[in-house]
C-alpha cells in the first residue's frame, strides 16, 4: 500500500491484520420455514442437491465474500513492514546527523540505510501488485454477492419442488466462485506473482487465513480502538479473572497485561475463536444470544452446553489503508462494540459497532 509519510504518523506502530470482504448486510439464508425442513432437504452435503438450496447459498455467499482475504492479509502484513521501514529509516537519519558520530557507526548506519531503502522499493512494488489483483477481483466477487443475494430473494417465494429448479444456476455461481480462487491464487492472466521480500528486522505476524481448522496462532494479539492515532481501550476480561463467566469488557492497553492478550484458533471459512491467554477460556455471547446489546464472557472452549458458533468470529469490513476492521459473531451476524458502560456488546454491523485493529504481542 502506498500510504504517504504523514499517514505514517497517524497510524503509528498499531497498523493491524484483519480480513473479510465488505459485503452488503443480509439476514442470515441459513433461516429456513418450515415446509422446507419438512421437505427433507439437507443442510449437509454441499453441492448435493439433496441439500437444502438456502444453506447452499449461503455457503457460497460466505466462500465468495472470502476469496480476497488472503490477499488483504497479505497487503496489510507488507503495510506493516513499510511502517517499520520508515520509522528505521527515520531513527538512521537522526543518527546520521549526529556530528559526533564515529566513522565507524556511520559506514555501519549508511549500510541499514541502504538495506532498508532496497527492501522498501521491493515492498512497494509488491503492494502494487496486490492492489492490481485486488482491483482485479473485487467487482466481479462483488457481482457474484449481488447474483447470490437475487437468487435467494427467488427461492424465498418458491415451494420446496420449485426450488429444486434452481440447482443448475447455483452449481454455476459455485463454479464462477471456484474460478476467482484460482485467479487469486494465481495472479490472473498477465499478472506477475506476488514476489517474496526477506525482512531484515523480524515483522509483526498476522494471522493466517489458511490454517487447518483447529489450528491455534502462533502469535499472540491485541484487540483495540484508537482515536486520531493513539490507542486507547483494549478488549480485556474484567479483573483478569480466570473463572468461567467472566465479563469481557474494554480497559485502557497496558503491556504486559495477560487479560487483554488472545491467541485465534482458525476455524472453517476463515473464522475463528478468540482464546484468553490468561484464562485459556473462549470469547463467548452470553446465552448465544442473536440480539443486539447481548454481552460477551469468557467460557470453557469445549463446554458441551454450549452453542458452539456463539464463540466463533470473523473479520468484517476490513480497511486495508487504515487497518480497521469490525469483529463479527457467527452465531448473530452481529457485530461487538465498545458500550457506554465498558462492557463488549454486540450491535447491527451497520448501525452499532466498533472499528478495531490489532496488534502482536511478545510472548
Amino acid at each position: 500500500m502506498r500510504l504517504p509519510s504523514s499517514r505514517f504518523t497517524v497510524l503509528g506502530l498499531a497498523l493491524t491484520s484483519c480480513l473479510s470482504f465488505s459485503c452488503k448486510p443480509r439476514a442470515s439464508l441459513e433461516e429456513k420455514d418450515p415446509s422446507r425442513e419438512a421437505s427433507g432437504l439437507k443442510p449437509a452435503n454441499s453441492g448435493s442437491e439433496d441439500a437444502d438450496p438456502a444453506i447452499e447459498l449461503e455457503r457460497l455467499r460466505l466462500s465468495n465474500q472470502e476469496t480476497l482475504n488472503t490477499l488483504q492479509i497479505e497487503s496489510i502484513a507488507n503495510e506493516k513492514r513499510l511502517l517499520e521501514l520508515s520509522n528505521e529509516l527515520t531513527r538512521i537519519s537522526i543518527q546520521l546527523n549526529d556530528q559526533g558520530l564515529s566513522d565507524a557507526d556511520r559506514m555501519k548506519y549508511q549500510s541499514q540505510q541502504t538495506s532498508f531503502q532496497s527492501d522498501r522499493t521491493k515492498l512497494e512494488q509488491t503492494q502494487q501488485v496486490l492492489k492490481a489483483k485486488i482491483a482485479a477481483l473485487k467487482p466481479k466477487v462483488e457481482d457474484i454477492d449481488t447474483r447470490i443475494i437475487t437468487l435467494a430473494d427467488e427461492l424465498e417465494l418458491l415451494s420446496p419442488e420449485e426450488a429444486k429448479a434452481l440447482w443448475p444456476r447455483i452449481k454455476s455461481l459455485s463454479k464462477e466462485i471456484s474460478e476467482l480462487k484460482n485467479l487469486q491464487v494465481s495472479g490472473g492472466s498477465g499478472t506477475t506473482p506476488t514476489p517474496s521480500v526477506t525482512p531484515t528486522t523480524t515483522p509483526t505476524t498476522t494471522p493466517s487465513p489458511t490454517l487447518p481448522k483447529g489450528t491455534l496462532s502462533s502469535v499472540s494479539y491485541n484487540f483495540y480502538y484508537e482515536e486520531v492515532g493513539v490507542k486507547k481501550d483494549c478488549i480485556d476480561i474484567a479483573a483478569a479473572s480466570v473463572q468461567s463467566a467472566a465479563s469481557t469488557i474494554a480497559a485502557p492497553c497496558a503491556a504486559g497485561r495477560k487479560s487483554q492478550v488472545f491467541k485465534l484458533e482458525n476455524f472453517a471459512d476463515q473464522s475463528f475463536r478468540m482464546i484468553a491467554q490468561h484464562s485459556n477460556l473462549c470469547l463467548y455471547v452470553v446465552a448465544a444470544a442473536k440480539t443486539a446489546n447481548a454481552a460477551l464472557e469468557q467460557h470453557s472452549c469445549s463446554d458441551p452446553t454450549q452453542v458452539v458458533n456463539a464463540m466463533i468470529f470473523k473479520f468484517r469490513e476490513i480497511d486495508t489503508d487504515k487497518g480497521t476492521f469490525k469483529l463479527q459473531n457467527l452465531n448473530s451476524n452481529l457485530c461487538l462494540k465498545i458500550n457506554t458502560d465498558g462492557r463488549i456488546i454486540q450491535g447491527e454491523c451497520n448501525v452499532s459497532f466498533t472499528l478495531f485493529q490489532t496488534s502482536t504481542v511478545s510472548p
